[in-house]
């Protein structure tokens, strides 16, 4: 099992390019729960004021000598402008001697 975060602040009196205030964290967790499975979960937070969660995501990995399969699942909930919440559900095949198939939905 693996837990990773990284934290991010930008004060908005530096900032050259005219962006707001930002101070976000973001949390994964991975676990190779089988010797062909793998899953992770991750999380990332808007820490400001008028923050909250900004995305959310899990994946179910299947690995073998032969092939890569993989479902991710995200939810975005940005909102801004013309910016609407999404989700995105992502499966990809790889052949590991072939290529790659990938199809996904919104």
């Amino acid at each position: 099992m693996r837990l990773t975060g990284d934290y991010i602040y930008i004060d908005d009196d530096f900032s050259n390019a005219g962006l707001a205030e930002r101070e976000e964290i973001r949390l994964s967790m991975t676990s190779q729960f089988h010797e062909n499975w793998q899953m992770a979960l991750s999380t990332r937070r808007d820490l400001t004021a008028q923050g909250g969660t900004l995305s959310t995501g899990a994946s179910l990995t299947y690995e073998d000598e032969c092939f890569i399969f993989s479902t991710v699942a995200q939810r975005s909930f940005t909102r801004d402008a013309e910016l609407e919440p999404t989700d995105s559900l992502v499966f990809r095949l790889t052949f590991k001697h072939l290529g790659e198939v990938e199809t996904s939905a919104k």
